[in-house]
């Protein structure tokens, strides 16, 4: 998921995608690995976009969503590539911690998503208009370990915002192609060990208690949760069988993988 069609450009001609004919809500390109959308500015714009991609061309449960794109630094020098560990929407005053379960291939930061562009960088963050919508959405699709925002910095307190040209955005973007596709590929392995995982725990789940399809897709997003964090601590479903129901047992196993802790590679 990008915003701007200059950021798409250089994913666009890194990755091999090829425009689909007859989309006229949104731009998006495909590949047999990737889809790519571009939504325009703004958090609206970007949850309505996500939305859209995941209704036409997703899967739940194990889906890799990346937001690329450009952002404003009170500190870091122009050109520099960010993994987004923290996403402050500060309109809201909420944030979300994207889980980093695999080791970092760059620089992490916090990020602030903002209504309009930033010119003054009070906090020494990265700021955006998009990311808290992108991942407060796709986190409704997939699980939040498979989630996740690159950055690049495009302008701080000695480049302005002003002066950035679209050619500069795709060339700031073209730098961080290659960083992209190994983050993706390294995501992507983990989502399919994940899928093989998942279909045959929840399966033994399905055998004990009766899931809507609502509920399956519930459970199999927990069980990616937990698998990811603590493999080895997955409940045996005949250790459950006290909980009555589907939802008892659903309310459990969200309630203890809440709990599992969280730790930077």
């Amino acid at each position: 998921m990008v915003a701007l069609p200059c950021e798409a450009k250089p994913l666009i001609e890194q990755l091999g995608l090829s425009r689909l004919m007859g989309e006229n809500f949104f731009p998006i390109f495909r590949s047999q690995d990737f889809t790519l959308t571009v939504s325009g500015v703004g958090k609206t714009a970007m949850a309505a976009a996500l939305a859209y991609t995941h209704a036409r061309y997703g899967n739940v449960g194990t889906e890799v969503w990346l937001n690329i794109g450009v952002a404003g630094h009170a500190e870091l020098p122009v050109g520099e590539v960010c993994l987004v560990h923290k996403i402050t929407d500060l309109e809201r005053g909420r944030s979300w911690y994207p889980p980093i379960v695999t080791k970092p291939l760059c620089r992490t930061d916090a990020l602030v998503t903002v209504s309009r562009p930033e010119t003054c960088y009070e906090r020494p963050e990265l700021y955006d208009m998009e990311a808290s919508a992108f991942y407060e959405t796709a986190c409704r699709f997939s699980s939040a370990e498979l989630v996740q925002c690159i950055k690049v910095v495009s302008d701080n307190p000695g480049t302005s915002l002003d002066s950035i040209k679209p050619k500069q955005v795709s060339k700031l973007i073209e730098s961080g192609t290659d960083l992209v596709q190994a983050l993706a590929a390294e995501y992507s392995d983990l989502a399919s060990s994940l899928q093989r995982s998942v279909g045959g725990r929840a399966e033994v789940f399905s055998n004990q208690w009766h899931f809507s399809v609502q509920q399956k897709i519930q459970l199999e997003s927990i069980l990616n949760r937990w698998l990811l964090l603590d493999p080895e601590s997955v409940p045996d479903p005949q250790s459950l069988g006290q909980l009555e129901n589907a939802r008892r047992v659903l309310s459990y196993l969200r309630d203890q993988a809440d709990r599992l802790p969280v730790t930077f590679p």
